[in-house]
């Protein structure tokens, strides 16, 4: 039979010529070439050979014959687990049933691109985006004592960092674990460079951990020096002008307005 034949026959029983037909029922709906040659009554070899002429891409129609084959939405519930970071090849052929080989060929197909590579990037942006949106533990630490004594902390991020927000107060955390004694006391150093302006923050929390022990000072912007401070938790009053911010939490209390005075 001819391919005029053959464009005679889709026109008269499909109402489309043999070309559109073809790519509608191959690229679109996916159907095997015995099933096209079975509806045009002609050897399946036949329609082979017109697929490859016209340059048609079976794997276009992959995803329905995967969807006749494994029930509606079977595409869907398969990219859906795929692109879970937390699953695997494993978990989307036990759910159809098949093996984790072949899950792996229906997500070349599906995606075009080896499993690997982009399962990859995905389990990266994922790491990325906990990270992102997940305080650091040290910061995490600091939000759970505020909550403690009674604060309701926000956490603000930033590109590099965080702020601290909390009763119209904003603040930053800077930490520090390495000392230098000098004598009995222990001194840490908190350099003042940071994401943030000087001028950008209220308070400054500067936290001082050594072994398991965790100091706090809570330092005013203005009594906070440009470059660089050296705290030691063993300070006092009578050695340290910084001494009065140790663990002074109270002056993160709610900001209080004095009333007008009427004449």
């Amino acid at each position: 039979m001819t391919k005029t034949d053959l464009n005679e026959r889709a026109k008269a029983y499909f109402g489309r010529d043999l070309n559109n037909l073809l790519r509608q029922k191959i690229e679109v709906e996916g159907a095997w070439d015995y099933e096209v040659a079975d509806m045009l009554h002609v050897k399946h070899h036949h329609v082979g050979l017109l697929r490859h002429r016209l340059g048609l891409d079976r794997t276009r129609g992959f995803p329905g014959r995967f969807d006749r084959k494994y029930g509606p939405g079977a595409v869907m519930r398969f990219k859906e687990i795929i692109e879970n970071p937390e699953k695997n090849l494993t978990d989307a052929g036990d759910c159809f049933g098949f093996s984790r080989e072949y899950a792996r060929q229906v997500y070349r197909k599906l995606y075009g691109c080896a499993y690997g590579e982009n399962h990859g990037k995905l389990k990266t942006l994922e790491k990325k985006r906990r990270t992102e949106t997940k305080p650091p533990k040290k910061l995490s630490d600091v939000r759970d004592k505020m909550l403690d004594l009674g604060f309701q902390p926000k956490i603000e991020n930033r590109k590099k960092a965080a702020m601290i927000l909390v009763n119209g107060y904003r603040l930053e955390l800077k930490c520090s674990k390495t000392c230098r004694a000098i004598g009995k006391n222990h001194y840490f150093c908190i350099n003042q460079k940071g994401e943030f302006n000087k001028q950008d923050c209220d308070f400054f929390i500067c936290l001082l951990k050594r072994d398991c022990h965790e100091t706090h000072f809570i330092i005013p912007q203005t009594a906070m020096p440009k470059c660089s401070i050296s705290l030691s938790p063993e300070s006092d009053r009578a050695r340290s002008k910084y001494s009065q911010f140790k663990e002074a939490w109270h002056l993160l209390q709610k900001k209080t307005t004095v009333p007008a005075r009427h004449s």
